[in-house]
C-alpha cells in the first residue's frame, strides 16, 4: 500500500460513521486489496504485523487509531482497513519517524486538504532524514566491505601485514579512497 492510500483510508472510516456498513463494504472491496472485510483481535492482528499485542494497545492510546472500533464489551476490533492503516504505521516507524509525528500526521490527514502543505513538508523532513540515515549506512558498508576485502587478502597471504603494508598503487580502486576515510 502506498502513503498516499493513507488518505482513502480515513474516508472509509469516517464515512462509516456517515453511511450504512454495506456502502462503506462496497468501496473498501472496490479500493483495496482483494477486499476481505477481516475482524481481528489485538492478538491476531499484533502477530500478523509482528508485533506485540502492547504496542497496538499502545498505539490506540496514543491516539494513532482513532476509527477504531469496539465491541459492546469494549474489546477493540481490527477491520481490513484498520490492518492497513497499522502497516502505514509501520512503515513510518521504519523510516524513524517518531509517533508524535505520526500522530501529527494522522491528525492532518485528518483536517483534510488544508494540510497538504504540511503533509508535504513533514515528508520532506522524514525524507532527508532517511536519506541521512542512508549515507551513514552506505558508509558503515563500505567500512564492512573493505575489511571482509582485508581479511580475505590476508587470508591468502597468512597474513595482516601485506594488506596492512599494501601501496596505495597496489589497493584495488574502489578500496582506495575506503581505506583513506578509516585511517584518517
Amino acid at each position: 500500500m502506498h502513503l498516499e492510500d493513507a488518505y482513502d483510508l480515513f474516508l472509509c472510516k469516517f464515512f462509516s460513521y456517515m453511511f450504512p456498513s454495506r456502502i462503506i463494504n462496497y468501496i473498501i472491496q472496490a479500493n483495496f486489496s482483494d477486499g476481505s472485510i477481516q475482524e481481528g483481535k489485538v492478538s491476531e492482528i499484533a502477530k500478523k504485523l509482528g508485533v506485540l499485542a502492547s504496542t497496538l494497545r499502545y498505539y490506540d492510546k496514543e491516539g494513532l487509531l482513532p476509527f477504531l472500533e469496539r465491541s459492546e464489551g469494549g474489546m477493540r476490533m481490527f477491520k481490513d482497513v484498520d490492518y492497513k492503516f497499522l502497516k502505514i504505521i509501520e512503515c513510518l516507524k521504519s523510516t524513524g519517524m517518531q509517533l508524535k509525528d505520526i500522530k501529527k500526521f494522522i491528525e492532518m490527514v485528518q483536517r483534510g486538504d488544508d494540510s497538504i502543505d504540511e503533509r508535504l513538508d513533514l515528508f520532506r523532513k522524514q525524507k532527508d532524514a532517511v536519506e541521512k540515515q542512508l549515507k551513514a549506512l552506505q558508509t558503515t558498508m563500505d567500512i564492512v566491505n573493505y575489511k571482509c576485502w582485508y581479511y580475505e587478502t590476508a587470508k591468502k597471504a597468512k597474513t595482516t601485514s601485506v594488506p596492512d603494508n599494501m601501496t596505495e598503487d597496489e589497493l584495488p580502486e574502489d578500496m582506495r579512497l575506503i581505506r583513506e576515510k578509516i585511517r584518517k
